[in-house]
């Protein structure tokens, strides 16, 4: 293996313009991962037309249009308000049929007189059943628009005592639930590596500037499916949120373990370069794999959540590793004093 010797120098040589520019960076990418446009439901994870079924269903929507159904439920008894409610759904411009009992039957005619077989499929014990077909998918802005238009409308002639299925209101129901649980799983996932290194380091300001600097890799990652307009799943973004940090943060405490051995002889920046030397092999060698492994198998995998998870893994171990390489040694040698100040039994002699 190389010695590394001249990237070490270069690293230290190209710092100033690196930190710039990931200053630069780690702001919009922030801002930007939160813009991603999201899919959260199964819809799309056999879209892509590389696969048998995403084929199939993208010549069957070409040849007789896009439909989807969507069920509402409510209270058998009043065939009034069952037909004006019929009547309020086909005004919604996305709504194209609705199969109800007033409407193939009639709400003047006894249900007595229709055969018991055909009478079950809309009437139950309890309840009238109205199949809406609708001119849109089943994940995105507008079907979810149409979705929560369905459900204004029956909750104005049946307040709380509908209900309402479909993929299109699952998927709804998706999204409402797993981003509210993002906060906790990457406020869980952070503060656990923060513990970690807070118990390991025995410092304050070395847990905050190792997961900053990988988080900033992670939001980086994450805003390149904006910045290319990629539809990415949500499923793969809470994952790869955790995965990224937790796989990649070793590189870190491997690199900050290595600088402060040696920091105690040597002056700040020259402890930087030599670690850099020391540990560019490691990194680079459990980076590879992650990439390579990564890659492959978003190239492979005809499932498309899969598919973007490997590409996001691949892409992360990259900038994860270059954020460690380039970033992390700038990062240790600026707040050399404050880490010396909030860390336990940690001097060093030189202090330059």
């Amino acid at each position: 293996m190389p010695t590394f010797r001249g990237f070490s120098y270069f690293v230290m040589k190209v710092k100033v313009p690196v930190l710039i520019l990931f200053i630069l960076l780690a702001v919009p990418s922030f801002v930007a991962k939160d813009r991603i446009d999201f899919a959260y439901g199964s819809s799309e994870i056999y879209g892509d037309a590389s696969t048998q079924i995403g084929a199939d269903a993208i010549r069957i929507n070409e040849e007789f249009g896009r439909s989807n159904q969507i069920v509402c439920m409510v209270p058998r008894g009043d065939t009034a308000r069952e037909k004006a409610l019929s009547d309020a759904f086909k005004i919604i411009p996305e709504v194209t049929e609705v199969l109800s009992y007033t409407d193939t039957v009639g709400g003047s005619i006894p249900e007595e007189y229709v055969p018991k077989a055909q009478r079950e499929l809309l009437i139950s014990e309890h309840y009238t059943r109205m199949v809406i077909s609708t001119s849109v998918g089943v994940d995105g802005e507008i079907p979810f628009a149409v979705a929560t238009q369905l459900r204004e409308t029956a909750q104005e002639y049946y307040p709380d005592a509908y209900l309402i299925a479909g993929e299109a209101v699952n998927t709804l129901d998706m999204r409402d639930t797993v981003t509210e649980d993002d906060i906790v799983v990457n406020g869980i996932a952070v503060g656990a590596i923060f513990l970690i290194l807070l118990i390991t380091f025995k410092s304050l300001s070395l847990p905050a500037i190792l997961v900053f600097v990988i988080e900033s890799a992670i939001w980086m990652n994450l805003a390149v499916p904006y910045l290319t307009g990629e539809r990415l799943n949500y499923i793969a973004y809470l994952i790869i949120n955790t995965v990224q940090l937790g796989a990649t943060v070793d590189y870190a405490i491997l690199f900050t373990n290595k600088y402060l051995e040696n920091r105690r002889e040597n002056s700040r920046w020259h402890a930087a370069r030599i670690t850099v030397r020391e540990t560019v092999v490691s990194i680079l060698t459990s980076g590879s794999i992650l990439c390579i492994a990564g890659s492959m198998l978003g190239a492979l995998s005809t499932n498309g959540v899969i598919s973007q998870l490997g590409y996001l893994v691949g892409r992360g171990a990259v900038l994860s590793c270059c954020m460690v390489l380039f970033v992390l040694p700038t990062c240790l040698c600026l707040f050399d004093g404050l880490v010396q100040k909030t860390s336990l039994g940690l001097r060093f002699e030189k202090n330059y």
